[in-house]
């Protein structure tokens, strides 16, 4: 008795084009939202250290932001799950504007 044969359905390039363009949102939206939160909690942090005079810190911040903007950019196309991507700009986010409120109520 031979098994029955499995249905094959045609591929639905909408799908794949909806899943990346949302991964592309996701990233660009995303990342520049962290991006900003970054820069922000490093500037606070590097001043209320006392490491650097405001305009100094919010520089180097602001040029190092270029670089965690492109880190988060291939993080993006590097995780797998788009739900998992979501969940974890979300708690980075969450994180990062924990950090800031805390840095701007000491500060």
């Amino acid at each position: 008795m031979n098994a029955p044969a499995k249905v094959v359905t045609a591929p639905q390039p909408w799908r794949h084009a909806m899943r990346l363009g949302l991964r592309i949102s996701l990233a660009a939206g995303g990342g520049y939202l962290l991006t900003g939160l970054g820069c922000a909690v490093l500037a606070q942090a590097l001043v209320l250290a006392g490491l650097l005079a405001p305009a100094h810190a919010v520089l180097l911040s602001t040029l190092l932001g270029f670089v965690l903007y492109t880190g988060l950019l291939l993080w993006a196309f590097h995780v797998q799950r788009l739900a998992r991507l979501a969940l974890q700009f979300a708690a980075a986010a969450l994180l990062l504007a924990s950090l800031r409120a805390l840095l701007e109520c000491c500060g």
